[in-house]
């Protein structure tokens, strides 16, 4: 997971909500610290990790000791996310600070979020990813399919395919997402094999 500002203070439920980042080890550290004390079920710190894009913490709980917890904490230099807000689907998604903003770049940044949000889940699946270059900014498309069990009948299941998309700005590197459903069908199965449906 990443550190959220809700993590470390109480917030409404309307209210923004957004990873940190920091540039400074020391302070996504006590983040890290403040967060765990904040949960209810502490996790003690087992290992540190660092590379240019976040800091991470590996905890584990003295009553899950199989169980490897992983914080982590963006580089302001990488990326910032203040002005973004996960609650949301679409809008601004912050500003991808790290040089040079090409498709790369945009490519690992989508694909990375995409990890934590809930298509990273059961019942979702990224059928592609593809990039596209525009006039003053650069596109990541990810092509997700989401099931909707008995979504139109109850021996048929509904499948919604949308593009979430992130845009970045070639120059100043604000990025925006958006989501777009482009089409829907029913399906089941049936013997083994999957069939169409209405």
């Amino acid at each position: 997971s990443h550190l959220k500002n809700t993590d470390l203070a109480t917030v409404s439920a309307d209210a923004a909500q957004y990873e940190l980042c920091s540039d400074d080890w020391n302070e996504a550290l006590a983040w890290s610290e403040e967060a765990q004390q904040r949960s209810g079920q502490y996790a003690d710190l087992m290992a540190t990790e660092e590379n240019e894009r976040y800091f991470e913490f590996g905890r584990v709980r003295s009553s899950e000791p199989d169980r490897y917890l992983r914080g982590r904490v963006f580089k302001c230099a990488y990326l910032e996310r203040e002005s973004s807000n996960l609650r949301q689907q679409a809008g601004n998604a912050g500003v991808l600070k790290s040089t040079p903003i090409d498709a790369e770049s945009l490519q690992l940044l989508s694909e990375y979020l995409w990890q934590f949000t809930a298509y990273n889940n059961y019942g979702h699946a990224v059928l592609s990813s593809t990039g596209d270059s525009l006039s003053n900014s650069l596109r990541r498309t990810l092509l997700i399919a989401n099931l909707e069990a008995a979504g139109t009948s109850s021996t048929c299941d509904l499948i919604v395919v949308e593009a979430w998309r992130h845009d970045a700005a070639t120059v100043s590197g604000e990025l925006t997402r958006s989501v777009e459903e482009l089409w829907s069908f029913g399906a089941r199965e049936a013997s083994g094999a999957v069939e169409l449906c209405d």
